[in-house]
This record gives C-alpha cells, sequence and structure tokens, in this order.
C-alpha cells in the first residue's frame, strides 16, 4: 500500500504525492488522522499505537459509532478527539471524484467539557485556510450517531434491495423499512447514552420563522438534506433546518 501511494493518487483528475512514512517514522506526531475501512482497524492499532506519542491527538473519520471506543482502548482514551467525515465520493476510471462546494466536511470535537479545548483551537487553526470543510460542536457523539442513523436507516437497505435514492418517498415498503431500522438504532442509541434529546431541540425541533428571504443552494445538498430529515426529522421543516444549522455556526 505504501508503494502504490508513492506512485500517486489522483482526486478530482490532480495528482497527490503524499510522503508516506512508516509508524517508527511518524512516532510522536501531533496529529494522527485514521481513515480505513472498519474491518481494516484491527490490522493497524499496532501502527497507531507505535505513531502515538506522549502529545499526539488521535482522530478517527471511520463510519460507526466505536472507532473512537477501540482506539481509545488501545492508546488512552486521553489521546483521541471525537469525529466524522460526511463527503461524498465515488470512484472513476481516472482516479476518485467528489464535489468540493457541496462537502460538509469533517466535524470534531470534544465528548465532555470543556468544548472549546486546547486541542479543538489548534485543529480548528491547522484546518483554516487550507480549503477544507470543517466545523467543530459539542454534540460530537451524535453528530456521530446521526450519520450512523442515516446510513442505516437509508444507504444500507439501498444497497441491499438494488434501489434508488426517491425509493423511501415512492415505496411504503422501503419507508417501513427504514422506520422500522430507525426505531431500533434510536432505542441503542438511548440505551448507549446519547442526549438526542438537546441535539433535536437544539435543531431538528418546531422552528417559528420571522422575516423570511428566499436563498437558494445546490440541488446535491438539497437532496442530501431532504433524505437526512425523512429519517431523523420528518416534521422538522427543510428551512428550519438550515436556518438553525447556520444560526448555530455563526454565533
Amino acid at each position: 500500500r505504501a508503494e502504490k501511494l508513492k506512485k500517486g493518487c489522483t482526486i478530482n483528475d490532480e495528482v497527490y504525492h503524499p510522503e508516506v512514512w512508516t509508524p517508527q517514522e511518524a512516532k510522536g506526531v501531533d496529529l494522527l488522522i485514521v481513515s480505513l475501512k472498519y474491518g481494516a482497524l484491527p490490522g493497524a492499532m499496532d501502527s497507531i499505537r507505535q505513531v502515538t506519542g506522549e502529545n499526539t491527538t488521535v482522530m478517527s473519520l471511520m463510519n460507526g459509532v466505536d472507532s473512537e471506543k477501540l482506539i481509545s482502548d488501545e492508546i488512552g482514551a486521553s489521546h483521541v478527539i471525537y469525529s466524522v467525515i460526511k463527503v461524498a465520493s465515488h470512484k472513476e476510471e481516472n482516479g476518485y471524484c467528489f464535489n468540493p462546494e457541496t462537502t460538509i466536511g469533517i466535524i470534531f470535537g470534544e465528548p465532555c467539557a470543556p468544548y472549546d479545548s486546547e486541542r479543538v483551537q489548534a485543529i480548528e487553526a491547522l484546518f483554516a485556510d487550507t480549503g477544507l470543510h470543517y466545523r467543530s460542536t459539542e454534540y460530537i457523539r451524535e453528530e456521530i450517531w446521526s450519520k450512523f442513523r442515516l446510513n442505516v436507516c437509508n444507504n444500507l437497505p439501498q444497497a441491499i434491495l438494488g434501489a434508488g435514492v426517491g425509493c423511501y418517498q415512492d415505496s411504503v415498503h422501503m419507508k417501513a423499512i427504514s422506520d422500522g431500522l430507525r426505531r431500533e438504532l434510536e432505542a441503542i442509541a438511548s440505551a448507549k447514552g446519547i442526549d438526542k434529546a438537546e441535539y433535536k431541540k437544539r435543531f431538528l425541533g418546531s422552528y417559528m420563522m420571522k422575516n423570511r428571504v428566499q436563498v437558494y443552494i445546490d440541488r446535491s445538498s438539497h437532496e442530501c438534506m431532504k433524505r437526512f430529515l425523512s429519517i431523523a426529522a420528518p416534521d422538522t421543516s427543510m428551512a428550519g433546518y438550515v436556518s438553525r444549522i447556520i444560526k448555530d455556526h455563526i454565533a
């Protein structure tokens, strides 16, 4: 894999040649980002352990809800900052492609107070002016479970049954499958102590808007939010959801 990366990887028609280090060479880096398929994590634990130094922060961008816990068990929870990435990418003959303009990007934060910690501020400073889309939040555990819910309730049934993105609006049967999965997952989240009530109250509750104006958003972003709200909060208007997200982000 290292030799393959050294030959370059193409993203949006641009070839990148990353500097590839061994775990021994990378020992003690300030920030280690773990971005793997879920099944590859156990095999990477030894490398993660070797890289992690006294002041190393580890950020896991993997799908699922327990990679932070698994990594913490190996290197200690004090090294791990919680995070999630939201990007719609696909592989073509000439490499990997995604739309930077509609990409939500990296969301990260501390799982408990203080939320505006020194390392959160350091990562924000690192990402600033890089072109990356990112934001920090005090609701990072809820963000991780929110993405997991979307993957389980939307992406998984579509992949198994080979259905398109509009199937939940077109078929009551697909909607019933999705709703059943959502109820089961929310029960698990509740048992795990995930406080979705505060997150829903802040972002997904009823929201009376005054002095409204019309704005335009990218169609793919509109479709993404439409799918998310149909699962997470069917009674929440898209306008109210967007307004609250923007207010929280710039407040």
